[in-house]
């Protein structure tokens, strides 16, 4: 109960932020302020329904008390004809993809648990705090300055590149975990680095962050070359 009560207060706090920043911005950002609003709630929640069921035991599944469990991406299919098993202290379902569980984790299981959860939620925390500033910063001194254009170009490249990093981290986590329970292991070395270096970051790319990066980082330029356009107008006036 208390976990959920200090949530409600951080949505209180940040929706009378927001609402201070929309009173100010109305009609030139005020979209984007509602709608990182909304997503800053969600993500809230999100955070504390983890920490809630963490709490109870259940990391990754909502049946086994005490297991890590990970989707493997091994389709249900491949993995009937391929003859793998669940090793010594492990558990496999097969509902979709398959579902990989260690039942009585160690501190570098729940390390690599951890690999497949946090990299997400922290980067969509930053990009949320980059929107935060954008809308406070506009507020402030307007949409159109050097400083504004350096942080939106700023959060295009977080988006691109936050988003390639997250992905091979939590490739680390789903592949060796994956390995720790089945057997025969299904990912040998190759295949790990493969995943990790090349696969993943380019799936987690293509196509919405490579895009929304791409424009972010060209509308910064934008920004950036009409407010120098400005102040070269201002200064011969």
């Amino acid at each position: 109960m208390i976990i959920w009560l200090a949530g409600l207060v951080v949505v209180v706090v940040l929706a009378g932020a927001i609402g201070r920043d929309l009173a100010g911005t109305r009609g030139l950002i005020e979209p984007l302020s509602r709608v990182a609003w909304t997503y800053g709630v969600f993500l809230v929640l999100y955070v504390l329904l983890g920490v809630w069921e963490a709490k109870d035991g259940f990391f990754g599944n909502t049946v086994r008390r005490g297991a890590i469990c990970v989707d493997t991406g091994i389709g249900g299919s491949g993995f009937t004809g391929a003859g793998w098993r669940a090793a010594s202290g492990g558990s496999v379902g097969v509902t979709g993809d398959v579902q990989a569980c260690v039942l009585h984790p160690g501190a570098a299981d729940l390390t690599l648990f951890l690999l497949t959860r946090l990299p997400g939620l922290l980067l969509w925390g930053w990009v949320l705090l980059m929107i935060f500033r954008l809308v406070r910063r506009a507020t402030a001194v307007g949409p159109f300055s050097p400083r504004m254009a350096a942080m939106i170009t700023q959060l295009g490249c977080l988006i691109v590149v936050g988003a390639m990093i997250a992905a091979a981290l939590q490739a680390i986590g789903v592949n060796l975990l994956t390995d720790a329970v089945l057997r025969p292991e299904p990912f040998n070395t190759g295949s790990v680095l493969a995943d990790v270096l090349l696969v993943a970051p380019l799936k987690a790319l293509f196509p919405v962050p490579a895009l929304a990066g791409a424009a972010l980082i060209s509308f910064g330029r934008i920004t950036g070359v009409g407010a120098a356009m400005d102040e070269e107008l201002k200064a011969t006036v």
